[in-house]
């Protein structure tokens, strides 16, 4: 069953597509966004949406000319797919 995503769940998925570095352009379709997401988060383990934040916020202060836009596409992205995501959970229960 899907249920609206929370922003703090919103942004821990956009924070984990962050740190992808899957090109977004071809992301148009949620089920691939979702896959990335699921694997992404299986990569970084089960703190993946704190190390993916923190992951973040460091590419905004390193490079925010490039950090803005990318994780502005991030959050375009996660708004189109279903919580709860398949794989480990991010940012609630299921």
């Amino acid at each position: 069953m899907s249920h609206p995503m929370s922003q703090q769940q919103a942004a821990a998925m956009a924070a984990v597509l962050f740190v992808s570095q899957v090109p977004l352009g071809p992301l148009a379709e949620p089920g691939e966004v979702t896959e990335v997401i699921s694997q992404t988060t299986s990569k970084l383990g089960p703190d993946a949406a704190a190390l993916a934040l923190r992951e973040t916020a460091y590419a905004y202060g390193d490079h925010p000319e490039t950090a803005a836009p990318r994780i502005a596409a991030c959050y375009s992205a996660v708004e189109g797919i279903s919580y709860p995501l398949p794989g480990p959970r991010i940012g609630g229960t299921r």
